[in-house]
Parts: C-alpha cells; sequence; structure tokens
C-alpha cells in the first residue's frame, strides 16, 4: 500500500503472498502485522527463515506511477526487501517497501 506524510507519498509497501488454502490471511492482516506474523496461524513462526535485503535504487517506472511521482524526475530511495522460506527453502512469500531517500532513516541499538 501506499504510504504519505502531509498526503504526499513517501513510500511503497508489497506484499505478496501466493494463495494457498493452507494459509488463512485476513486482508486486514496485510496491513495491520508485521509481515512474518502473516504467517503464525499455519506455521510456527521460529521454523521459518527471514531473509532482509537493504539496498538503494533509482525507483523505476511502475513504482513511480504507482506513486503518483512525475515520470522525467529520478526518484534516489532505499529498498527493504524480505523474503519469507520454510527449513526446506521453499518461499512463503515477500515484501518490498520503497522509501524515498529524505524519509528514509535507520537506527540501531547494542545489545552489549
Amino acid at each position: 500500500g501506499l504510504i504519505t506524510v502531509d498526503d504526499e507519498p513517501v513510500a511503497y509497501d508489497e506484499r505478496y503472498i501466493p494463495y494457498t488454502k493452507s494459509i488463512p490471511i485476513d486482508p486486514k492482516s496485510l496491513e495491520f502485522k508485521s509481515f512474518i506474523r502473516l504467517f503464525e496461524r499455519t506455521w510456527d513462526v521460529r521454523s521459518l527463515e527471514q531473509s532482509v535485503r537493504i539496498k538503494s535504487l533509482y525507483l523505476d517506472l511502475s513504482i513511480k506511477q504507482i506513486m503518483d511521482l512525475p515520470e522525467r524526475r529520478e526518484f534516489p530511495s532505499v529498498l527493504i526487501e524480505k523474503e519469507v522460506i520454510t527449513n526446506d527453502q521453499n518461499p512463503l512469500g515477500y515484501n518490498r517497501l520503497y522509501v524515498l531517500k529524505d524519509y528514509f532513516k535507520l537506527e540501531g541499538v547494542s545489545i552489549l
């Protein structure tokens, strides 16, 4: 879905879970649950692997159109891509979050 600040698009969140009878998903869950938690009714989430990749890029035309951004301008952005995989390496779904660079901030806290 589209994420806005003051009615301006700043990010686009794309989630893909192939339809499977064994994974009942309420559409509201797609909006409000963390990606890995979407699978907790069917799977023991501790048995699932979630890979995460973060990279910078310029938005491609299809994402600019979804975000209603000018097609001829470049939009430096960050892509956070997550993939959920079963312990036998079968993909269950992916989540891609495209964030315009001015709205992206990465922070961390040491546990030491």
